[in-house]
């Protein structure tokens, strides 16, 4: 892991001194990324379960993570010959795991969320192919992620007092990331893309309980994976 980083790390160093020499070669572009995002770590994915008895009757239920999300990213470029150096930020919202149960005795809600604004610098390369207008590239480098995590457990048995379980944690994260695209242009200087990108974020969180004050440690946690985007950008 920490190869990755020093090695992304050095690569984006070489471009920002490559890029003086090419500066008469200079094009910007900005653009924006939609997609959706899936974690690689089962305990962000997660998963929610409802069993029931022979008669149909719900008994218990299960729940944890966070599941799949959705990326909107805005982006900006600088191209230096057949490099460019790609800064972006944006939000990543998981869809939060909420369910409301009711049992014979009692009732459960879950409520399970993770909200992430990743920052990333990417170093590209385009790859030049002639006679054609699609337009392939690579990238590598580093990220910084914002995230917030919440986890809520309620349960009201009949005849006992209300009980609840309220996590929370914010936490910042390093990570390193690979990307493959491509761009077609659809209309004078503006391009259609698509993309996937693989994250890899490893962080800790001590996640407190809001009632009681206890604190729940998680170490050396992937809260990255494979995002898969569509987006449009302008040349000028």
């Amino acid at each position: 892991m920490k190869k990755l980083k020093v090695c992304a790390v050095s690569l984006l160093m070489a471009a920002i001194l490559t890029s003086v020499a090419f500066a008469e070669e200079k094009q910007f572009a900005a653009g924006v990324w939609v997609g959706s995002f899936i974690p690689q770590d089962w305990q962000i994915q997660g998963q929610q379960s409802v069993y029931y008895d022979a008669t149909g009757e719900a008994i218990s239920a299960n729940v944890w993570g966070f599941g799949s999300g959705n990326d909107l990213i805005l982006y900006g470029i600088y191209y230096f010959s057949d490099w460019g150096l790609r800064l972006e930020f944006g939000a990543r919202l998981l869809q939060k795991r909420k369910l409301d149960i009711d049992f014979p005795t009692r009732s459960e809600e879950y409520e399970n969320r993770l909200n992430i604004i990743p920052v990333s610098l990417t170093l590209l390369y385009r790859i030049k192919i002639s006679n054609t207008k699609i337009n392939p590239y690579l990238g590598i480098g580093p990220s910084i992620y914002f995230a917030s995590w919440e986890q809520k457990f309620t349960r009201q048995v009949v005849g006992l007092p209300f009980e609840r379980t309220w996590l929370k944690d914010s936490s910042r994260a390093i990570g390193v990331h690979l990307l493959a695209g491509l761009e077609y242009p659809i209309f004078k200087s503006l391009f259609l893309g698509c993309e996937i990108k693989y994250s890899y974020v490893e962080g800790s969180w001590e996640l407190e309980n809001q009632n009681t004050g206890e604190v729940t440690e998680i170490k050396n946690l992937n809260i990255g994976g494979t995002s898969i985007r569509l987006g449009l950008n302008y040349k000028f």
